[in-house]
């Protein structure tokens, strides 16, 4: 249970630092929403076995949210979108000097 708990404030805490970065997270932050919500439901049976079986399936998929969100990946294609547009400038600008 401490070990699902930490890994679902260690998510929570990555989302704020992507959203102050200016990242799109709302697809994490509902996934997160609903597994946070499916893990604390799940203590309202009084079935251990299912309550240990449900924290491996919600730690699984916290595991997946967790390499979600694409951090630092918005600087990559910035760069390279500028990049583009610069070369495509260049090849225009030579194109344009040979023609006259």
């Amino acid at each position: 249970m401490l070990k699902t708990e930490g890994m679902l404030k260690t998510i929570e805490n990555r989302i704020r630092i992507l959203k102050s970065q200016g990242i799109d997270t709302d697809t994490l932050e509902k996934r997160l929403f609903s597994l946070r919500n499916r893990f604390h439901s799940m203590y309202h049976s009084l079935d251990v076995n299912l309550i240990r079986q449900e924290s491996a399936h919600i730690q699984a998929e916290l595991e997946k949210t967790n390499g979600m969100g694409g951090a630092g990946t918005g600087v990559w294609v910035g760069a390279a979108a500028v990049g583009g547009a610069l070369l495509a400038a260049f090849l225009f600008y030579l194109i344009r000097k040979f023609l006259d």
